[in-house]
């Protein structure tokens, strides 16, 4: 059996993780052209208002997530 390893760099690489979470939660423009913000779009989070702050290869969470994380991590923390 032949098993292919996955690059997750490259896939990283590939995904703009704004436009990804927008698929989730609706953002607006926070402090630059480069940074999102908005409600978490984890279920059960208070974070309301502006706690969730997405870039294009990081996101983080003021209430759940506080620790930056990449694409496949947000599809992780989703799930």
């Amino acid at each position: 059996m032949i098993t292919k390893m996955i690059d997750t760099a490259q896939l990283n690489q590939s995904v703009d993780l704004r436009e990804l979470a927008t698929r989730y939660t609706e953002l607006r423009r926070a402090s630059g052209e480069k940074e999102l913000c908005g409600p978490c779009p984890r279920p059960g989070c208070a974070a309301r208002t502006d706690g969730f702050r997405v870039q294009s290869d990081h996101f983080a969470c003021r209430k759940c997530h506080p620790k930056p994380g990449d694409a496949i991590e947000f599809v992780m923390w989703l799930n």
